[in-house]
């Protein structure tokens, strides 16, 4: 008789688990980006109601008549062909079809059409979204002929198995281990170039995109977006490089915190020894092609092993092939002045390194200019226009929160996105911007900070 309750005890905890965990084998294997929220935890910690969320993602209104069940996680993801799209659980089959049926009364979706087993409509003339018993997938943008191509797409990802699921794989697993509200999962591909190989410093050179990852949990505070992260590798050899170079970075002292303004797309602020630096930017591939760059004339490998302390890199501009940059440092001397006019005279044709005075000098060549030298606050500073040059180590007139400075002080590097400056400068971003905020709510500023 204890065997079978014992045995019946199993059955039901197995049937429960595969309830609860049926409606995650609809995310895609092969996402790139995954995005896991606890809908009713954000709520909690923000003190904001969870209709912020689900009314901007699903239009819904009444959540308890929507057949979603919010006890479980939403995921966003974005799959290997770049698409983006969301899965939630689905609680109450009948109530989904009956809340679909109310917003195509409204226009705000098509009627529902059934598809191998599966209902489908689409939201806004771009987003297509089915559902089945325990799952519902909204994916897009797209139109035209492109809807019924998505729709086979969602049916493959409804209709997948257990044994095939992303829930099996190493990238679902190390998710599912962050134990926060808000946590994520990205691969390298899914990152713009520029900024991969920020998250890339350290890794071996024989490392692809998709070897590199990054792992990460988010609170949201004080119009901010505060994620702490780490860079890895299921590669064992990319992965223990990687950890290696954490080594290089100090925690950051915040000398050049209030020079960081708003109006800048990117910023980033670390704490380093030049030296070692200067060998992670030459393992760096990007990083490395600059640096034979501006070899050709001058001496930078001397002048950033000169380095000691924090150091500020700054974006202000995404615009254009040429973007504006500012770098901003402590040193801890500064003989590479005694060398200038040595680099003047062996300048190749076509390059120009002129003085401002003593120990400021404008460079160009090679269709790009650059202002460099020591500053009168003896800091060392690069920048490509003479404003960025001219205010280089001033406090900004548009500084970052009391709360996203307090929050930087310590760390040993944060990379500082403003999505207001984001936005003005590419317009096209629009649109995912406000998918952005319906999620986190009035956020202008996204901190990472390496964990």
């Amino acid at each position: 008789m204890m065997k079978r309750i014992i045995i019946y005890i199993i059955t039901i905890g197995v049937v429960l688990s595969s309830c609860s965990s049926d409606y995650r084998n609809a995310i895609p294997a092969n996402s790139i980006a995954l995005l896991s929220l606890d809908v009713k935890g954000i709520s909690e910690a923000d003190n904001a109601g969870d209709k912020s969320i689900i009314n901007s993602i699903l239009q819904i209104e009444d959540i308890g008549q929507s057949g979603i069940d919010l006890n479980e996680r939403i995921y966003l993801f974005e799959d290997a062909e770049g698409m983006l799209g969301l899965v939630a659980c689905v609680d109450n089959e009948k109530k989904v079809e009956s809340w679909f049926e109310e917003l195509s009364q409204k226009n705000k979706c098509t009627k529902i059409k059934e598809r191998k087993g599966y209902k489908f409509s689409v939201f806004n003339d771009s987003f297509v979204a089915g559902f089945s018993k325990s799952a519902i997938i909204l994916m897009g943008p797209t139109i035209g002929s492109g809807q019924s191509k998505l729709q086979a797409k969602i049916t493959k990802y409804l209709g997948t198995e257990n044994d095939n699921s992303i829930v099996n794989t190493p990238m679902y697993e190390r998710l599912d281990s962050i134990e926060t509200p808000i946590a994520m999962i990205i691969r390298g591909q899914a990152l713009p170039e520029k900024m991969l190989s920020l998250f890339s410093m350290g890794a071996l050179s024989k490392a692809k995109p998709n070897d590199i990852l990054m792992a990460a949990s988010a609170t949201v505070s004080d119009g901010c977006l505060n994620i702490v992260g780490e860079t890895f590798s299921f590669d064992n050899d990319i992965d223990l490089s990687i950890k290696s170079s954490l080594a290089t970075y100090h925690p950051i002292e915040g000398k050049y915190i209030d020079c960081i303004s708003l109006n800048n797309v990117l910023t980033i602020l670390s704490g380093v020894n030049g030296e070692n630096y200067l060998n992670l930017l030459r393992n760096n591939i990007p990083f490395r092609t600059l640096l034979i760059g501006l070899n050709t004339a001058l001496d930078i490998d001397m002048i950033l092993k000169s380095i000691d302390g924090d150091i500020l890199m700054a974006m202000p501009s995404a615009k254009g092939k040429n973007f504006d940059f500012q770098l901003l440092a402590n040193v801890r001397d500064t003989d590479w002045l005694a060398d200038v006019d040595y680099w003047k005279k062996t300048t190749p044709s076509g390059y120009e390194i002129r003085n401002k005075n003593d120990r400021e000098f404008f460079y160009s060549g090679a269709g790009w200019n650059m202002y460099f030298g020591i500053n009168k606050q003896n800091q060392l500073y690069i920048s490509t226009t003479e404003n960025l040059a001219q205010t280089a180590g001033l406090p900004s007139g548009e500084r970052l929160s009391e709360c996203v400075r307090n929050g930087i002080r310590g760390k040993r590097a944060c990379v500082i996105v403003s999505l207001d400056a984001l936005t003005k400068q590419m317009p096209q971003l629009q649109t995912a911007m406000d998918i952005f905020s319906s999620i986190f709510g009035n956020v202008n500023v996204v901190v990472y900070s390496m964990k």
